[in-house]
């Protein structure tokens, strides 16, 4: 099964537990894009576009990482360590700057300042 979150009225963002983060066209149910390389297998997992939706961030469970992928070509483009004890289980991009929050099962939330 895998978890939605919006970007436009015209794609959606899916994850599952199959490690797979795909686009999808909400209109003709077609897949646009699929971006690979973070595994997601025990929790609750999830994609979110940054502000500009150039790029894609999710996490990799089993490497306790941030991926982010260019939301165009599919490319992993930086992969940071999460510095959270266990896997970080939410994340969420500024709407208005170039900063990102991950929260983890450790109960600490981390800031994330993109230069």
């Amino acid at each position: 099964m895998h978890q939605y979150n919006c970007w436009f009225s015209r794609f959606v963002l899916s994850c599952g537990k199959d490690s797979t983060i795909k686009l999808w066209e909400v209109g003709s149910g077609r897949l646009v894009k699929q971006y690979l390389g973070a595994i997601h297998t025990q929790l609750r997992c999830q994609a979110i576009f940054n502000a500009t939706e150039e790029f894609i961030l999710s996490i990799d469970e089993l490497n306790n990482e941030v991926i982010i992928w260019d939301a165009m070509t599919t490319e992993i483009v930086a992969k940071w360590p999460s510095n959270h004890v266990g896997a970080p289980r939410w994340l969420e991009h500024s709407p208005v700057e170039s900063a990102f929050i991950s929260c983890g099962t450790d109960r600490s939330i981390r800031f994330w300042k993109e230069v």
